[in-house]
């Protein structure tokens, strides 16, 4: 009792002592049954003694616990409240203490991810920025700042992959249903607020290729005067000696074809900016 009232009015400088004199009593107890396992003062001291051993070994774990988690040691922390629990499941605070652990645990493991998130979309990596918004979600489904950055990682992931389509296939453009898709691809590009310095350098690439896709270039074609030449996306052509056509980049068909010999067929692309050798088409093998 005398410790028990200097723990109380003097803190914790008491406890320790305060428990080396619980364990002493106890193992005194222990040897005092073995002696006489018929007497009940013995026992109920003993039992006594536990019960205080316990308060106190409870209360202990549930002050290691509150302290890892003020220093953000979420897993200390989870083991010395489970401890506490396993001491007194009937406790209510302990249960408590580890439901707040686990909150506070999520709550940081959120946060974290939202910070790295956002460093990624300060560097364009909207895929890695899109899995760790995934990643904030399945701690907590309902989080608007991750669904709504999922949905922006995904769309400026997407926007991202076709102008580097566009970039990387300049002849497409060439078709003028391919060309206007492209233009739509730009100018939505172009609308968005948040252009990071990646996404500006493939809107100015995209719009020169785009301008030199609809630059003219003088191709010269050269025959005999009796092959009959068609250029696919351009017409019939008929028979000519040399001609010269104002071509857009990309890639075309002629087919020439004679009376008496096999006819041809050739394949060739114009490329922007560079004005290509004279195409020649005869037909040269007779049937």
């Amino acid at each position: 009792e005398l410790y028990e009232k200097l723990y109380k009015e003097k803190g914790s400088s008491y406890y320790y002592m305060y428990y080396l004199h619980s364990l002493i009593e106890l193992k005194e107890y222990k040897k005092a049954e073995k002696l006489d396992g018929e007497d009940q003062r013995a026992r109920q001291s003993r039992e006594k003694v536990e019960r205080i051993i316990a308060e106190q070994t409870f209360n202990k774990a549930m002050s290691r616990g509150f302290i890892a988690l003020k220093q953000r040691k979420f897993n200390e922390a989870g083991k010395a409240f489970t401890e506490a629990w396993n001491i007194k499941p009937q406790a209510v605070e302990a249960v408590d203490a580890l439901n707040l652990t686990d909150r506070k645990y999520k709550s940081h493991n959120i946060n974290v991810l939202k910070r790295q998130a956002l460093v990624y979309e300060a560097g364009e990596k909207w895929q890695e920025a899109g899995k760790t918004y995934k990643a904030a979600l399945e701690l907590d489904p309902y989080l608007e700042f991750a669904t709504e950055g999922v949905k922006r990682s995904l769309f400026f992931l997407r926007l991202n992959n076709e102008l580097d389509h566009l970039i990387d296939h300049p002849g497409r453009l060439s078709s003028d249903e391919i060309y206007y898709k492209a233009q739509q691809l730009l100018k939505n590009a172009e609308s968005q607020e948040a252009q990071g310095p990646k996404l500006s350098m493939k809107i100015t690439r995209a719009e020169k290729i785009l301008a030199a896709a609809r630059t003219a270039i003088p191709v010269t074609l050269e025959s005999d005067g009796r092959t009959e030449i068609v250029v696919y996306k351009i017409g019939r052509l008929g028979r000519f000696d040399r001609r010269t056509l104002n071509l857009y980049p990309g890639t075309y068909t002629a087919i020439g074809g004679c009376s008496g010999y096999q006819d041809i067929r050739k394949e060739f692309s114009i490329a922007a900016g560079a004005v290509p050798e004279a195409i020649v088409i005869r037909c040269k093998e007779a049937l």
